[in-house]
């Protein structure tokens, strides 16, 4: 990054990436970048007036390299010599950045371009470098060193929210919650139960005694996990997106006491904390993220013992029967809370038993797996997994395509239908898998495709006899439609990928990316045979919700 003028009243501006080269579609990226150049060069400038013109220097892929400016200048102050809010520049940049994304889409960026005129400033202060310091977290993926004594299970709490439809939006009106401690018998623990009903005397309409009724439930568990210090989590199934939805916007609109803080992600709740001051107090996640079955099914495997999963007729239920079905909805409520403790108590057990972890301590089912590698199976030394940087990941996320499901003969008799078994898991123990560091090569079009090994980007020409494409390519970011097309693509794939089209025919011009060590012994033998030999015992014993 750096700052020149160009003649009195006017300065240049320059910033470039460092390869691989952020996208002209990588709009938010780009408009950040432009933000940074004000923020650190232009805004703290006192001037009475400014206006900014934008632009890249850019390569389109099998092209050439292009200077383009953005638009028209755009005013950092309007006609009282005030500054602009950021917001409306923001926008403006927004517009003139996306325009381009759809425009030049895969185009590279090399660097952005601002050029400011205004009164004389040509004594520009100096900015620090931007260059990233040494990074702190290890380039590798770590070991868990494996305890030699066993870790002491935290208790957790489990809940379970009850709603009716009112103008066709769901209203808590009954939620309930249950302390589980490990070993211990779930039918002599306590379940805590509030119903809306019972407000009835006190508040006269529905939502008032909804939110007092979670205010309550809110206030009870604030009390539990103060009395025990190793008290944090609560499950709920189905949090991401149902109860999640309704507690998050309870907490943010009548707790103020509390700092909220949730993790969203693809339009589902993780997690949700909820803090006293700096403290953590406690936070809410969802057992269906560990186990993506209904209760039902999950309770005829986990805990038969405490009973089958009650049933109630949901749509049944309005504001003028709930005092007189009280005592069934009640019921219902807490059976369902016992169930969730027995499947989450059992499940605990089963993991420690196994692989030492708690799954008190873990967010999704991914995080309990690589977990469980990392303390059971990983062994650094002979396979090191790259932790990612953030364009290193990005890069080899655009060779994510997904399955090929075209349909080329969409009406048939008579048809056979082929199911692989466990085909991910036979490819992570048989394959060749990418270790070691990344290390980033351009200008690959005279190398030997098959000397590459890694995630490259490639010129790939699909021969024209070819009935059935074999490499995908997306629409732009509007339309993101695989389509497996006979014609000349420019993408991101897996070198061995590239390797199989090329025997089918292809005529592939790779171009650059990250290369990897080629390891034959696959990292992951060792624990996908372990837990596919306990696939098919489950199988074999009815269990296979486990």
């Amino acid at each position: 990054m750096r700052s020149r003028p160009l003649y009195p009243g006017s300065f240049q501006i320059l910033t470039n990436f460092k390869e691989p080269h952020p996208l002209a579609v990588q709009s938010d990226l780009l408009v950040l970048a432009f933000m940074q150049l004000l923020e650190l060069y232009v805004y703290h400038l006192d001037l009475k007036y400014m206006k900014l013109t934008i632009g890249y220097n850019m390569f389109i892929p099998s092209s050439r390299d292009l200077s383009v400016t953005l638009g028209e200048a755009i005013p950092l102050h309007d006609g009282k010599s005030s500054l602009i809010p950021k917001r409306k520049v923001y926008d403006a940049i927004w517009h003139l950045v996306s325009s381009y994304a759809e425009l030049y889409q895969e185009a590279s960026i090399r660097y952005l371009k601002c050029y400011g005129r205004g009164p004389d400033n040509s004594d520009l202060p100096g900015v620090k470098s931007l260059k990233r310091k040494k990074p702190r977290k290890s380039k590798i993926i770590t070991s868990i060193k494996r305890r030699r004594s066993e870790i002491e299970p935290r208790p957790f709490i489990v809940a379970d929210t009850e709603t009716v439809i009112v103008n066709d939006v769901h209203v808590p009106y009954a939620i309930g919650f249950m302390t589980v401690f490990p070993e211990k018998d779930l039918c002599s623990s306590r379940i805590t139960t509030f119903f809306s009903e019972d407000l009835v005397d006190v508040l006269d309409r529905i939502d008032l005694r909804s939110a007092r009724m979670l205010s309550n439930f809110i206030y009870d568990l604030g009390r539990a996990v103060r009395r025990n210090s190793r008290l944090r989590t609560i499950f709920l199934h189905n949090l991401s997106r149902f109860d999640g939805i309704l507690l998050l916007k309870h907490l943010t609109a009548y707790h103020n006491e509390y700092r909220v803080k949730a993790l969203l992600r693809n339009n589902r709740i993780y997690e949700i904390k909820v803090y006293s001051g700096k403290r953590l107090l406690f936070r809410f996640r969802d057992s269906l993220n560990f186990f993506p079955r209904s209760l039902r099914e999950l309770a005829d495997t986990f805990c038969p013992e405490l009973g089958s999963k009650g049933s109630i007729d949901h749509d049944a239920v309005s504001v003028s029967n709930r005092i007189s079905l009280r005592e069934e909805y009640v019921s219902y409520l807490r059976q369902d809370i016992l169930i969730l403790g027995g499947v989450m108590q059992k499940a605990q057990a089963l993991y420690l038993s196994k692989y030492n972890v708690d799954v008190e301590a873990v967010m999704t089912i991914s995080g309990l797996s690589l977990r469980i590698f990392r303390a059971n199976y990983y062994k650094p030394d002979l396979f090191p997994i790259s932790t990612l940087t953030k364009n290193e990941d990005t890069f080899i996320r655009r060779g994510y395509y997904g399955g090929h499901s075209d349909v080329y003969k969409p009406f048939g008799e008579n048809l056979l239908f082929y199911d692989v078994n466990s085909l991910y898991p036979f490819v992570m123990k048989n394959s060749p898998m990418p270790c070691g560091i990344p290390v980033w090569k351009n200008n690959l079009e005279q190398v030997d495709l098959s000397t590459l090994f890694g995630f490259i980007e490639a010129i790939a020409i699909c021969p024209k006899d070819l009935n059935r494409p074999f490499l995908p390519y997306k629409n732009p970011p509007a339309d993101p439609t695989l389509i497996f097309g006979t014609c000349h693509v420019v993408g991101v794939y897996f070198s061995e990928e590239l390797k199989y089209a090329h025997q089918l025919g292809y005529d592939i011009t790779p171009l650059r990316g990250y290369l990897f060590d080629k390891m034959n012994d696959s990292p992951f033998a060792s624990i996908i045979s372990s837990l596919y030999e306990l696939r098919k015992q489950a199988k074999k014993d009815g269990s296979e919700v486990i």
